[in-house]
């Protein structure tokens, strides 16, 4: 019989707190014992769970504290006292090759994804399991995601995709000019499944989001490869019951370059695009690539908003709604100016709440041997109109020799608040921060929640996140080199 210690303590101000508080509400160590957390993997993504409640996906030994078998389980946590509600094996009994890949919430239901494998173990299926908000599996089977087995490889790489209010989940799978494309119902019923060659990714185009309409409609945002002055952006949709296509060409700026863009769905069911602009050739604000060695220098031009909406007589077909460019914040010209360095802005995101949308950038690269991850950029547009509002620069300092795991932020949208929470440096003279921005007014706040002197603040961005309007947990290792991992949820 395998045991778990668990070592449970909360951090409690001693002041009363106003509505600008951001702290560590609760914060829980899981030793583990019989198995290695480096080797079976840290646990896997939280979601949002019923109210003041998560799920995640954690690996057990068999016996251990009631679990039956070895494997993965969905666990449903409380937000601040991290009590266990229930959990089920990820794996279903007859499935015992199911490989646990992700966890996705789709209405109120929670989605495990995996592959099923063959006895060659060359070959992977993709499946997915449902359970309800009480973990009661919804299908006694596995839903078999696509009917095409492919061969198992590194660069096959997985998307999964939940459309506004879950009445559609999509797979996408790609390996080099290969595309597989499934369509479910929210209730698990298989609708559609192909395989295909995205529309002028064979040409100088790459793709950098998909995302599914509320009808069951892929959409797809495709940047040139190698951007060239006045060479636009591309929507591309497809829609698997008609098996249908249609194009929209954004043209950005008729002399930038577009270095970078993203595209997401408002609450309204409007499509946002949002990039960065750049000129070739001049002294530089921004390169965005590799700062060792040589490179294509450039500067930051500006920046591009664009709404649109679905033609109501052609769903398939998208209404220009707001253009606009905007110039690069002042004060980064005169930040990066006074410092006398060049930022590398390589990776952006886009979140949004029902009357704002935020570019988020970040500087990522690689300087000798070590990964770095440097300054947050946070630019706020207002929907309506498509101006933007701030540009705000975060500065932190992120480097390591080894795992970029723990690199990079979390964001998150509480109180009408950009919240952003962070190690403000990677090793013991690091804090755990949370960054505070107005997104009417910009108005900003820095918090040090916590220090990490003793290397037990690291946690893991990519698989935290936003629980509740006022809660994010935060998945993390408890100690350096222990056998270990931590729970934290900070409230806003």
């Amino acid at each position: 019989m395998i045991l778990r210690f668990l070592l449970f303590w909360s951090i409690t101000c001693c002041v009363t707190f106003s509505l600008e508080a951001q702290v560590i509400k609760s914060e829980e160590r899981f030793p583990v014992k019989g198995y290695s957390v480096f080797e079976n993997g840290y646990p896997i993504q939280v979601v949002p769970g019923p109210p003041d409640q998560f799920c995640f996906l954690e690996f057990w030994n068999s016996g251990a504290q009631g679990r039956t078998r070895e494997g993965h389980y969905i666990q449903c946590y409380g937000t601040r006292n991290y009590v266990e509600f229930w959990y089920q094996p990820a794996q279903h009994r007859g499935f015992h090759d199911f490989e646990v890949k992700g966890l996705e919430k789709v209405g109120n239901n929670f989605w495990v994804f995996g592959y099923k494998v063959p006895e060659d173990g060359k070959h992977l299926q993709t499946f997915a399991r449902i359970f309800d908000p009480e973990g009661n599996p919804a299908h006694e089977d596995p839903i078999s995601i696509s009917n095409d087995e492919r061969k198992r490889s590194n660069s096959f790489e997985d998307r999964w995709i939940v459309a506004p209010k879950g009445k559609f989940v999509g797979w996408m799978g790609e390996s080099g000019r290969k595309t597989y494309l499934s369509l479910i119902h929210g209730n698990g019923t298989p609708l559609w499944d192909t395989v295909m060659t995205l529309p002028h990714i064979e040409e100088d185009y790459r793709l950098k989001r998909a995302l599914l309409k509320e009808n069951g409609t892929w959409v797809f945002l495709m940047l040139p490869k190698n951007p060239l002055p006045g060479k636009p952006a591309l929507i591309t949709s497809y829609n698997g019951f008609k098996e249908s296509w249609s194009e929209l060409w954004v043209n950005a700026h008729p002399t930038g370059e577009i270095h970078s863009a993203d595209m997401l769905f408002t609450s309204e069911g409007e499509l946002i695009i949002s990039g960065l602009l750049t000129n070739t050739g001049e002294s530089s604000l921004m390169n965005g690539e590799n700062l060792s060695g040589s490179r294509r220098m450039k500067s930051l031009s500006g920046m591009f908003f664009h709404r649109y909406t679905t033609n109501p007589r052609d769903d398939m077909a998208w209404v220009d709604g707001v253009q606009e460019l905007t110039p690069v914040p002042a004060r980064w010209i005169h930040t990066y100016g006074k410092e006398e360095r060049i930022p590398n802005f390589s990776e952006m995101q886009l979140i949004a709440d029902r009357n704002h949308v935020v570019m988020l950038l970040e500087e990522r690269f690689k300087n000798r041997k070590r990964q770095c991850a440097y300054d947050i950029g946070a630019v706020c547009f207002q929907i309506e109109s498509g101006k933007s509002l701030w540009g705000r620069r975060i500065k932190k300092r992120q480097r390591t020799s080894s795992s970029p795991a723990y690199l990079s932020f979390v964001p998150g949208i509480s109180g009408k608040k950009l919240r952003l929470v962070y190690l403000s440096e990677i090793n013991t003279r690091g804090n755990l921060v949370c960054t505070s921005i107005e997104l009417d007014s910009g108005k900003r706040k820095d918090k040090a929640m916590a220090s990490n002197d003793r290397a037990d603040y690291q946690f893991f961005p990519d698989q935290s996140g936003m629980v509740s309007t006022q809660n994010m947990v935060l998945i993390g290792r408890g100690g350096p080199l222990q056998n270990d991992f931590k729970l934290m949820t900070v409230s806003f």
